[in-house]
């Protein structure tokens, strides 16, 4: 119950934390619209804010079990998620189906060519930030 506990307060506040953040961009590309594009309103109709990486407690097959997604999302039929891109891709919205064999689960990424560790080892901060600039 302790490590549950504290997932879930991890998990409350990483949504609090991506709603400051979603909120932040809003005001900032919403000022850069009325200023530059003669934009008078702007309304947001809807947007997509999920956990990856996490546990719970659902119920599939008849049966209450733990569902652990780690590298996955939850993807309820009808429910939008993010699958997030690699540095230099594209990311995806996307729209669950629903499927009870995956759990209602899909992946959340197109993974890595190369863990962190090598990453870090082979590329310094300048490479990076040029290919960022390209």
């Amino acid at each position: 119950q302790g490590y549950v506990g504290w997932m879930n307060f991890a998990l409350a506040f990483a949504r609090h934390n991506r709603e400051r953040i979603m909120e932040r961009v809003q005001e900032i590309v919403f000022a850069g619209l009325k200023r530059y594009g003669a934009v008078v309103d702007i309304q947001i109709s809807t947007e997509v804010n999920a956990h990856h990486n996490y546990a719970s407690k659902e119920r599939h097959f008849g049966e209450d079990v733990w569902v652990h997604r780690k590298g996955a999302i939850r993807a309820e039929l009808g429910e939008l998620a993010i699958i997030p891109g690699a540095m230099g891709s594209h990311s995806f919205i996307v729209e669950g189906l629903g499927n009870p064999e995956s759990f209602h689960s899909a992946s959340h990424g197109a993974g890595r060519v190369m863990g962190r560790k090598e990453a870090v080892r082979r590329f310094s901060v300048d490479q990076v930030l040029a290919d960022f600039r390209a």
